[in-house]
């Protein structure tokens, strides 16, 4: 959802000399609880319509500004901290983590998103 505010769009802000780093709430946050829950985003829709130059105000930047893109993470959230437990999150944002790795610091795809999860499986350390 973009917002609309007064605040400094990213390439305003790149414009201006600074550095950005896309900390959009969709994909880049994951909520344990509470109403803002609803708002993570699967990791199958983020590995297939979100990259880190895409900002949530709907702006994109432009290949020569994303050199002052810092790229992005996932924030976790524990808006209800009896939610889930730290193992529950802990399985809960794997591959939502594995996608933004994928996103920020690789090509932006890597094959169809089974693909993906197949390859991450293999290189990855397993989760319990």
């Amino acid at each position: 959802m973009p917002y609309f505010g007064i605040a400094c769009s990213a390439p305003d802000l790149i414009a201006a000399g600074h550095e950005v780093k896309n900390a959009a709430f969709t994909p880049t946050y994951y909520v344990t609880g509470g109403a803002a829950g609803i708002g993570n985003a699967p990791a199958p829709v983020t590995y297939e319509l979100w990259d880190p130059t895409l900002f949530v105000d709907g702006t994109r930047l432009a290949p020569q500004q994303n050199t002052s893109n810092l790229g992005s993470g996932l924030y976790v959230w524990c808006d209800d901290p009896t939610a889930r437990t730290p193992a529950q999150i802990a399985v809960a944002i794997t591959m939502p983590l594995r996608v933004m790795a994928q996103k920020t610091w690789g090509p932006p795809k890597s094959g169809s998103y089974p693909e993906f999860v197949a390859l991450s499986d293999q290189v990855a350390e397993p989760v319990s």
